[in-house]
């Protein structure tokens, strides 16, 4: 799947959850327990938005903050639609990108961790408001390798990723991602 194409069907995935939001969801508990759906939501834009700002080789601490309420749906269409068009423009897949933490990566993995961090949250929001993100097999099959390249043992921990969850030979795309990320499908 193309890098691009695999982030654009990342953001429309999750638009599809994140239209579900309603105000009295917000603070729902999630997946990730440090977070109600607002902290999550709030966390996907901000990841959205600083790693549009990689794409455009700008700091991330120029990018604005997005507060989640009401508004949700127009937030996340706001940020996806300013994501993919600085992803999209000519060069901006090529080089390296510094990330926040300081680590330097190829731009185009940069844009497979946006991919891959905007799904996995669509599914753990799908979860908070009580129900289950089953993932396109072959979007889910591209962030699972994504994800396997990137979330290596040392990686994993409190403040990042759980254990690996074990899943059953005939697991889902769906429950194998969710699972290594360190989720219960």
């Amino acid at each position: 799947m193309d890098t691009l194409d695999a982030l654009d069907h990342s953001f429309a995935t999750t638009r599809s959850v994140v239209a579900q939001v309603h105000a009295e969801d917000l603070t729902r508990p999630t997946p990730c327990s440090e977070w109600d759906a607002r902290a999550l939501l709030e966390h996907m834009l901000e990841s959205i938005d600083a790693f549009r700002a990689h794409a455009a080789r700008t700091p991330a601490a120029e990018t604005p903050t997005r507060e989640v309420s009401d508004n949700v749906l127009e937030v996340y269409d706001e940020a996806t639609s300013a994501a993919l068009e600085t992803w999209r423009a000519p060069g901006a897949l090529d080089g390296e990108v510094t990330l926040g933490v300081g680590i330097t990566i190829p731009a185009e993995v940069a844009a497979g961790i946006s991919t891959a961090d905007c799904l996995v949250h669509g599914w753990d929001l799908q979860r908070a408001l009580g129900g289950d993100l089953e993932v396109d097999p072959e979007l889910a099959d591209h962030v699972l390798a994504i994800s396997s390249a990137v979330v290596t043992p040392d990686f994993r921990g409190p403040a990042t990723f759980g254990p690996e969850v074990t899943v059953g030979a005939d697991a889902s795309p769906t429950a194998r991602l969710v699972g290594f990320l360190g989720r219960r499908p």
